[in-house]
């Protein structure tokens, strides 16, 4: 099929600033696991608390726009952050956000 006749897709402000705050969590992310020690024995949970409990904040005065929607953005980007840094693998991840989402909620 042509492109000529391919619909341009309209930019989407709510989709990049949810990527914005993707990346800067990522790099927050990257800078505490190569600054912060865990202890021995914390799990992956106990480390992104550990790690998210300063940035509720950062991200309320930051993304302000997307924490109006629900505070489960918060958590989606938080989680897709600490995904795209590669540090530990996608089931981790999700294993950890989920005991974090029941200890919480």
């Amino acid at each position: 099929m042509m492109r000529i006749f391919r619909k341009k897709q309209k930019p989407n402000p709510m989709q990049d600033l949810l990527n914005l705050a993707i990346e800067d969590l990522e790099d927050k992310w990257i800078s505490f696991t190569k600054s912060v020690t865990y202890k021995n024995g914390a799990s992956l949970s106990e480390n992104i608390d550990f790690f998210v409990r300063p940035l509720v904040e950062f991200f309320k005065k930051r993304y302000m726009t997307l924490y109006q929607f629900s505070e489960s953005i918060f958590w989606y980007c938080v989680s897709n952050a600490i995904i795209r840094a590669k540090t530990h693998p996608k089931y981790e991840v999700n294993l950890a956000i989920r005991e974090l989402d029941d200890r919480y909620n």
